[in-house]
């Protein structure tokens, strides 16, 4: 009140770094659509926790839809806050970069979709990833990649309507990226073609809901190199 503005005061309360460390520790990145039974809602446990109750307790992430019959529970963010704070700090820790250069980069892609400057896209995607160390490289080039890159896009969904999905085996990811004038179907691919990644894309189908959509469509294959540890290659066709 004393300011008169809103800001992100819930976050100060605590030390989000500590939440996000664990998190990386145990590999987890992609924190929409968590499940949980109601014995995992209820239920915390001081010693290991299990990451859902962890954050479904701690205030991270709410309940976004009850399965009655199953009794189960999908969880998600809450808000804007709690979404680029934890977010934020989590990318940045599986980037190895500060958290200044981490913002900026976000929303220089956010603005790279919004005038369609794919090329300058490849680019930030690349820097996005530039700082992880060559040890980390080695030991799991295709999990960091996918790592930062869905953090990215679920932060950026903070500001344009983006919705991520990914998948393990092959390791995959694909995104609905909506802004004022575009609408982009996008298969990120690893050790893949772009082609393959473009033709999934049509095949699939991504951008078959939004055709009574007046902005434009465009279809996106992106490859990326675990040997070059960069984006390597892309493809779109416009709809």
């Amino acid at each position: 009140m004393r300011d008169q503005t809103f800001h992100g005061y819930w976050l100060l309360t605590g030390n989000v770094s500590i939440l996000s460390k664990r998190l990386k520790a145990q590999n987890v990145y992609d924190l929409e659509g968590i499940c949980l039974g109601s014995s995992g809602v209820k239920a915390f446990y001081a010693v290991d926790p299990s990451i859902g109750s962890l954050l479904y307790q701690t205030g991270y992430l709410t309940i976004k839809a009850i399965s009655e019959y199953w009794r189960a529970f999908s969880l998600g963010l809450p808000n804007r806050e709690i979404k680029i704070g934890l977010l934020s700090e989590l990318l940045n820790l599986y980037r190895d970069g500060n958290i200044q250069d981490t913002t900026m980069l976000t929303l220089a892609i956010s603005s790279a979709l919004q005038k369609k400057d794919l090329p300058e896209l490849m680019n930030l995607l690349n820097k996005l990833i530039a700082p992880i160390c060559c040890e980390h490289w080695k030991q799991r080039a295709d999990f960091l990649f996918k790592a930062t890159t869905v953090l990215a896009f679920q932060l950026l969904s903070a500001h344009l309507d983006t919705e991520v999905h990914c998948t393990d085996k092959p390791p995959e990811v694909h995104m609905i990226v909506k802004t004022d004038l575009y609408i982009y179907g996008i298969q990120l691919l690893i050790d893949q073609s772009a082609i393959e990644a473009l033709q999934q894309v049509k095949d699939k189908a991504y951008l078959a809901p939004y055709q009574g959509d007046s902005r434009k469509k465009i279809n996106m294959g992106i490859a990326f190199s675990t040997k070059d540890q960069q984006v390597v290659e892309y493809l779109t066709q416009a709809q």
